[in-house]
C-alpha cells in the first residue's frame, strides 16, 4: 500500500462502516486512477507523497456528514442523530433570536425611541449609550432570526451562511477595540465574561450543527417552532411591561436562569409524555435534551462570573438557587440521556436494502 492510499483510507475512515463495506475499495480505486498523470517518475513520487486536497477532504467531510446525521432514508441510527443535531440546532438558533428581539427593545429603551418602553432588568445598571459595539451586537442578533427563517423555509444554504455571519459580528462586537490593545480585547471577552466567550462559543457550535441541514434533510415542521417564537418573544416583553407598571412582580431571573426553567419544564414535559399521550417520548428529543442539558449547565455555571463581579462573595440567595437548578437540570439530564442511549443502542446502524446498493454520495 502506498503513502497516498494509506492517507485516503485514513480520509475515509470518517465515513460509516457500512458504507465502507460496499464502496471503500471502489472509492480508493477511482481515488488513485485520478491521480495517475501517465509520467512514471511523477506517478511514483506522487504515490508516495501524495495527499487528499483540500477539496477532496471537504467533500468526504460533508459526505460524512450526510451519512452520519441522515435524512428519512438513512439507517435509523443515521435518522435519529440528524434529528436530535437538528432540533438542538432549531433550539439554539431560537434562544438567540429571543435574545435579539430582547436587545432590541434594550436599543430602544435606550434611545428612548418609545418613552414608556422599559428596560430589561440586566440592562438598567448599563449606561445610556449604547454605542456601536453593542449596535453591531444587536445586529448580529438580528442575523439570527434571518437564520431561522430561512431554516423554516427550506433555505439550508442561506442559513448556513447567514449564521457565519452572525458568529462573526458576534466575535467582533466582544472583541471591541479597548485602547487598540489586543490583551485588554482578550481581557474585555474574558472577564466579566467567561459569558462572552461561553455565548460565541455556543453560536458557533450552533453554526456547526446546521450541518445537519443538507438535502436528504426533512423539511422542518414550521407550525410549532413559529408558535414557539411567538410565544417567546411576547410573553417577556409583556411580563416586564407589567412589571414596569406595577402590576406584577416576578422573580428577578438572569438569562442563565430562563434558558434552566425552559429546559426543566420542556424536559418534565417529555419525560411525562407515556401518562399525558399514552406513548413514549420521542426518542430525538432525548437525545437532543441530552445534549442540551449539557449547555444548560455550562450557562448556570457561568452566573460564577457575577459573583466574581460582585466582590468574590457569592451572594447566599444567588448561590442556592444555581445550584438547586443546576441539581434538577443534571437529574433530568441523566434521565434523558439514559433514555437516549437506550435509543441508540436500539437503533440499527445498517442500511436498508433498497439504499445499500446506491452509488456514493458526491
Amino acid at each position: 500500500m502506498t503513502g497516498q492510499e494509506r492517507r485516503y483510507r485514513r480520509l475515509l475512515r470518517l465515513l460509516p462502516a457500512s458504507y465502507r463495506d460496499v464502496w471503500e475499495e471502489e472509492m480508493v480505486t477511482t481515488r488513485l486512477e485520478r491521480a495517475r498523470t501517465g509520467g512514471e517518475q511523477d506517478d511514483e513520487l506522487r504515490a508516495e507523497l501524495g495527499r487528499p486536497s483540500l477539496a477532496e477532504r471537504a467533500n468526504v467531510l460533508a459526505l460524512a456528514i450526510r451519512l452520519r446525521l441522515g435524512g428519512p432514508d438513512a439507517p435509523p441510527r443515521a435518522f435519529l442523530w440528524g434529528e436530535a443535531i437538528r432540533r438542538v440546532a432549531l433550539v439554539g438558533v431560537l434562544a438567540h433570536t429571543v435574545l435579539a428581539v430582547q436587545q432590541v427593545w434594550q436599543s430602544l429603551a435606550f434611545l428612548e425611541v418609545v418613552p414608556w418602553l422599559p428596560l430589561p432588568p440586566e440592562a438598567r445598571d448599563v449606561a445610556s449609550d449604547p454605542g456601536r459595539w453593542q449596535q453591531l451586537l444587536t445586529g448580529a442578533g438580528l442575523l439570527w432570526l434571518v437564520v431561522f427563517v430561512a431554516l423554516l423555509a427550506g433555505r439550508w444554504t442561506a442559513a448556513k451562511l447567514t449564521a457565519a455571519g452572525a458568529v462573526v459580528a458576534t466575535a467582533a462586537s466582544f472583541l471591541q477595540p479597548i485602547g487598540g490593545s489586543w490583551s485588554q480585547r482578550w481581557e474585555m471577552l474574558t472577564i466579566g465574561g467567561a459569558t462572552n466567550l461561553l455565548w460565541l462559543l455556543t453560536a458557533v457550535l450552533i453554526a456547526l450543527c446546521l450541518a445537519a441541514f443538507h438535502r436528504q434533510a426533512p423539511a422542518v415542521r414550521r407550525g410549532p417552532w413559529l408558535l414557539a417564537l411567538v410565544a417567546a418573544v411576547t410573553v417577556l416583553p409583556v411580563l416586564e411591561l407589567l412589571t414596569y407598571l406595577g402590576l406584577v412582580v416576578p422573580p428577578s431571573l438572569t438569562q442563565a436562569d430562563r434558558y434552566a426553567v425552559v429546559f426543566i419544564v420542556g424536559g418534565v414535559i417529555h419525560l411525562t409524555q407515556p401518562w399525558i399521550r399514552g406513548h413514549h417520548p420521542p426518542a430525538a428529543w432525548s437525545l437532543a435534551l441530552s445534549l442540551l442539558s449539557v449547555a444548560v449547565l455550562a450557562r448556570l455555571g457561568s452566573l460564577l462570573d457575577h459573583v466574581d463581579a460582585a466582590g468574590g462573595a457569592a451572594p447566599p440567595a444567588l448561590f442556592t438557587i444555581t445550584v438547586v437548578q443546576a441539581v434538577v437540570v443534571a437529574g433530568l439530564g441523566i434521565v434523558v440521556t439514559a433514555l437516549a442511549a437506550l435509543a441508540v443502542q436500539g437503533a440499527s446502524d445498517e442500511p436498508t436494502p433498497a439504499r445499500l446498493h446506491d452509488p456514493p454520495a458526491r
